[in-house]
C-alpha cells in the first residue's frame, strides 16, 4: 500500500464522517423544529436522509472497491515472493551440497598433505 492510496482512504474516511455528521444534524434539525410545517419538514428530512444515505452508499463502495484492488496487489506481492523465497530455498540447498563436496575433497586434500609431508621428512632424514 503506497503513500497516496492510504491517504486516500483517510480522505474518504473524512468523507463518510462529514456525511454522519450531516445525518445527524438532519435528525436534530427534525426534532428541534417539530412546531413547524409537518408535513413540509419530515419531507424535507426524508429528502435529506436519502441524500445522505446515497452519499454513503457510494463513498462505501468505493472505498470497498479500494480495499478489493489492494487485496489483489497484495496476493500478487505475496505470490511473487513465494517464488523467490523458493528459489533461494533451491539455491541455498545446492550450495550446501557443494559446500559438503568441498568440505570432504578439503579433508581429503589435507590427508594427502600430511602424507606428503611425511614422506618430505622421511626423504630428509635418510639423507
Amino acid at each position: 500500500m503506497d503513500g497516496s492510496e492510504v491517504s486516500n482512504l483517510h480522505i474518504e474516511q473524512q468523507h463518510l464522517a462529514m456525511v454522519v455528521t450531516a445525518l445527524i444534524t438532519a435528525v436534530g434539525t427534525f426534532l428541534a423544529t417539530k412546531s413547524t410545517n409537518k408535513v413540509t419538514l419530515e419531507n424535507e428530512n426524508i429528502k435529506n436522509a436519502t441524500s445522505l444515505y446515497e452519499q454513503y452508499k457510494e463513498l462505501n463502495q468505493q472505498l470497498q472497491q479500494k480495499v478489493d484492488k489492494l487485496e489483489g496487489k497484495v496476493e500478487k506481492l505475496q505470490e511473487k515472493y513465494e517464488k523467490e523465497i523458493n528459489f533461494y530455498k533451491l539455491e541455498i540447498e545446492k550450495l550446501e551440497g557443494q559446500n559438503e563436496l568441498l568440505q570432504r575433497e578439503n579433508e581429503v586434500l589435507k590427508l594427502e598433505n600430511i602424507k606428503l609431508k611425511e614422506g618430505v621428512s622421511n626423504d630428509q632424514l635418510e639423507n
